[in-house]
C-alpha cells in the first residue's frame, strides 16, 4: 500500500508544479495583458510610466531650431504672434458659418464681395504667418520635421490654391459658376473640401490642456469602445435573428403593418432594434409588438436592458475610466516635465552635464542644494532621505543594468520617494533592505570600534605588566 501513496503524491507535486504560474504568465495576469497584445482597457499604471519615460528627457521646442538673431525669429518666439494666431483660427471657423449660411456661391469669384474680402484676409494673414515661421528656422529643412508646421502648410498651401490660384485660373478662363463645366457634383466637392479648414481647430489642443486631456482620452478608449460596439453588434445580430424567426412564425396580422416591413429580414431587423430601441424611447416600440403578439414583449424587453442599459452604462464606466487614467498620467506627466526641466537648469548652473553619469558626490551636491531642496520639499519630496538612501539606489542600477545613474534614474527615483505615492510591496521590501544595510553598517561599525577598544586595552594591559615586571626587577636588585 505504501507504494501507491507514493506515486499519488508524486503525481500531486507533479500536478502542482504543473499548475503554477510562471513569472512571465504573473506579470501578464497582473497587467492585465494577454498573448493576443495589448489591455482593452486603459491601465492607468502603465500610461503614468510610458508618460515619465517620454518627459523626463528634454522637451522638444521649436524654438531651439530657430535662428539665434533675426526679425523673423524674433517675431515667431513672441507669445502675442501665437494668441494672434489662434484668435484668428477661432475668427476664421467662426466666419464658416457664416459663409455657410449668407454665401450661395460655390467659388470665390462669384460670392458678393464681404465674402470676398473676408477670404483673401485670412489667406494673407495665413500666409504671412506660415512665412514668418519659414523663416525663422536657421535649417528650413527642420521645419519639415515640426509636425504642427507641416500641418499648417498644407492647410495653408490648401488655402492659398482655393483662394488665389482657382480664382486667378477661372479669371483667365472667363469661367462662372453657371456654366456647364460646373456640373451639380463638381460644385459639391468644392463646398465639402471647405470643411478641411476646420482641422485648423487642432491648434486648440496645444492652449487649452483640457481638450487634450478629452481627446487623448477618446483614443486611449478606442480598443476598449470598439470592443463593446462589437459586443452590441453581436446582440443586436442575435436579436434580429429572433425577431425575424418569430416573425415567420406568428401568423396573426400586426395592428401596424409597418412593423411587418420592420421585420422583414434579417438586416431590417437590425435596424429597426438598433433605431427604434436602442438610440430612442422604446415604450411605443415594445407597445406595438406586444400589441401584435404577446410573445414579443419579453424579448424585446430582455433587448433593451442588455443595451439601453446595461451597455450605454458600461460605455459610460469605460469612458469614466478612461478619462480618469488619461487625466492622472496628464498631472504625472506636468509633474515629471517640471521636475525635469527644474533640475537641467540647476545642473547647467553648477556646471554638471546631466546628459552624463552622474557620480555620487553629484547627485549629493546637487539634491543639497538650497533651491533644489526647496523646490522638492514644495513637490512634497525628502531630498534628504534621496542622499541617504543613494547607496542602495547605486547598487540596485549596478545590480540590475550594470551601469551608473543618469539623469533619468535621478528624476525617476524623486519620484519615487514623493509622499503622495501608495505603498507597495516593493516598498516595504525596499525599507526593509534598508534597515538590514543600515544595521549591518552600524553593527560592522561597532564591531571594529569594540576590536580597536579591545586591542588598545590589551596594549595597555602589555605595557603595565611591563611595567611591573621591570619594577620587581629593580626592587629585587
Amino acid at each position: 500500500m505504501a507504494r501507491p501513496k507514493k506515486q499519488r503524491a508524486r503525481a500531486t507535486r507533479h500536478h502542482a508544479r504543473a499548475s503554477r504560474l510562471s513569472i512571465a504568465q504573473a506579470k501578464e495576469l497582473r497587467t492585465g495583458k494577454s498573448k493576443g497584445g495589448a489591455p482593452v482597457f486603459a491601465d492607468e499604471t502603465e500610461m503614468k510610466k510610458s508618460l515619465r519615460q517620454a518627459l523626463v528627457k528634454a522637451p522638444y521646442n521649436v524654438h531651439d531650431y530657430y535662428r539665434p538673431d533675426g526679425c523673423a525669429q524674433q517675431i515667431a518666439r513672441h507669445a502675442m504672434f501665437e494668441n494672434c494666431t489662434l484668435v484668428v483660427i477661432v475668427l476664421n471657423c467662426l466666419w464658416m458659418a457664416i459663409d455657410t449660411d449668407n454665401n450661395p456661391a460655390a467659388v470665390l469669384i462669384d460670392a458678393p464681395p464681404v465674402f470676398q474680402v473676408a477670404e483673401h484676409l485670412f489667406c494673407t494673414y495665413f500666409f504671412i504667418e506660415i512665412t514668418i515661421r519659414f523663416l525663422a528656422f536657421e535649417y528650413k529643412c527642420d521645419c519639415f520635421r515640426d509636425f504642427w508646421f507641416v500641418f499648417d502648410f498644407c492647410l495653408s498651401l490648401y488655402m492659398i490654391a482655393e483662394t488665389w490660384i482657382l480664382s486667378i485660373v477661372l479669371v483667365v478662363a472667363d469661367l462662372r459658376e453657371t456654366d456647364s463645366l460646373f456640373s451639380a457634383n463638381v460644385l459639391r466637392i468644392i463646398r465639402m473640401v471647405k470643411i478641411l479648414r476646420l482641422t485648423r481647430m487642432a491648434k486648440l489642443l496645444r492652449s487649452i490642456p483640457e481638450l487634450g486631456i478629452v481627446a487623448k482620452a477618446i483614443g486611449a478608449a478606442g480598443r476598449s469602445l470598439l470592443v463593446i460596439a462589437a459586443f452590441c453588434v453581436m446582440v443586436l445580430y442575435v436579436f434580429a435573428l429572433l425577431m425575424k424567426q418569430i416573425t415567420d412564425m406568428v401568423q396573426e396580422p400586426p395592428a401596424d403593418s409597418a412593423l411587418t416591413a420592420d421585420f422583414a429580414t434579417v438586416a431590417t431587423s437590425m435596424n429597426t432594434l438598433l433605431l427604434k430601441s436602442m438610440f430612442a424611447e422604446s415604450a411605443s416600440f415594445v407597445y406595438s409588438l406586444a400589441a401584435w403578439h404577446p410573445v414579443f414583449w419579453p424579448f424585446v424587453v430582455l433587448f433593451i436592458l442588455i443595451t439601453s442599459v446595461t451597455m450605454m452604462y458600461m460605455l459610460i464606466g469605460v469612458m469614466v475610466n478612461v478619462v480618469n487614467s488619461v487625466a492622472a498620467s496628464e498631472r504625472e506627466g506636468s509633474t515629471v516635465s517640471l521636475i525635469a526641466q527644474s533640475l537641467r537648469q540647476v545642473m547647467s548652473k553648477l556646471g554638471m552635464d546631466p546628459d552624463g553619469p552622474l557620480s555620487k558626490q553629484t547627485v549629493t551636491d546637487l539634491l543639497l542644494d538650497a533651491e533644489v531642496a526647496q523646490f522638492l520639499y514644495s513637490l512634497d519630496v525628502d531630498s534628504i532621505v534621496m542622499v541617504e538612501m543613494l547607496d542602495t539606489f547605486y547598487e540596485d542600477i549596478m545590480e540590475k543594468e550594470g551601469r551608473q545613474m543618469n539623469f533619468e534614474d535621478l528624476v525617476d527615483g524623486l519620484l519615487n520617494l514623493r509622499g503622495t505615492n501608495p505603498a507597495t510591496v516593493q516598498d516595504v521590501k525596499g525599507s526593509i533592505r534598508i534597515l538590514k544595510t543600515s544595521f549591518t553598517k552600524e553593527l560592522s561599525d561597532l564591531r571594529k570600534s569594540l576590536l580597536g577598544e579591545i586591542n588598545t586595552l590589551k596594549i595597555d594591559l602589555r605595557d603595565g605588566g611591563d611595567l611591573e615586571s621591570s619594577g620587581s626587577e629593580h626592587d629585587a636588585s
